[in-house]
């Protein structure tokens, strides 16, 4: 017997919303014999679409109930392939080389599938992904936003992010508690030569939000508060100022000057 009701520990819910399913599909146009990478696709709202459309489809699923559903539902099709495991455990061999991704992606590893995504940057062309209203929020805030933090800098730093439109709790089943929002995400090329090192600053950075960004250096990286004052300062910018009020650009100069005194 095929098992393929929602798993709340996985933080399964299942669009059910036709219209909706469409237009995420055509949100990123996949064409005949194109490769297309769907992450969590559960009962395979937007994999009938994909498949339909002639995309070379390659569905990341890791509940194996929900394996063996689309196995079964989608058995006549020759353009499927299902990888059971993990999306954050493959690399970047065990997916085509060049790939748009589509997923309803689950809420609760929505920010460490985004960041990964990151590894796969450069085989990337485009993305749409249905994530948490607030998710998007942080993912498209400006520089001195309270949506501002460290995961919209290190997710800048390797894509362009857009809303495209946003879809009511009614649209799944089961409904979750927050409202979701459909992005598109597009490689950009900002990202720094030591991208780790710049991950770890940023966070470092935000370690402390409610502080001065001197303050939240020193706790964060461990940087004297006076060192850390006078890197900013260098920057132009206040020695007072907070973390949220410097941008991106702002963010990689300061990085460069805190290595320079390494």
């Amino acid at each position: 017997m095929l098992r393929d009701k929602a798993k709340k520990r996985l933080g399964q819910h299942f669009l059910i919303n036709r219209k909706i399913a469409v237009r995420m599909v055509n949100s990123i146009n996949p064409k005949s014999g194109e490769q297309v990478v769907e992450i969590g696709p559960g009962k395979g709202a937007l994999t009938r679409f994909l498949l339909e459309k002639g995309c070379r489809l390659t569905v990341v699923e890791f509940d194996r109930d929900m394996i063996s559903f689309l196995k079964k539902k989608f058995s006549g099709y020759e353009n499927l392939t299902i990888i059971g495991q993990d999306f954050l455990k493959l690399t970047v061999e065990d997916l085509p080389v060049k790939m748009k991704i589509i997923g309803n992606i689950p809420y609760n590893i929505t920010t460490a599938i985004l960041e990964k995504l990151l590894e796969f940057k450069d085989n990337i062309p485009e993305a749409v992904f249905t994530v948490q209203s607030e998710v998007a929020q942080r993912l498209t805030a400006s520089a001195g936003t309270r949506q501002y933090g460290s995961f919209s800098l290190i997710m800048a730093a390797g894509f362009d992010i857009k809303t495209l439109f946003h879809i009511p709790p009614a649209a799944f089943k089961p409904s979750p508690a927050v409202d979701s929002t459909v992005i598109k995400i597009i490689p950009a090329n900002r990202q720094p030569e030591n991208f780790d090192g710049f991950k770890r600053f940023i966070r470092g950075c935000f370690k402390q939000k409610r502080k001065t960004l001197a303050n939240s250096m020193r706790l964060g990286l461990n940087i004297p508060k006076k060192v850390s004052e006078n890197l900013i300062v260098s920057l132009g910018k206040d020695k007072n100022v907070r973390p949220e009020q410097l941008t991106f650009d702002d963010y990689l100069n300061l990085c460069r000057l805190w290595r320079d005194l390494r």
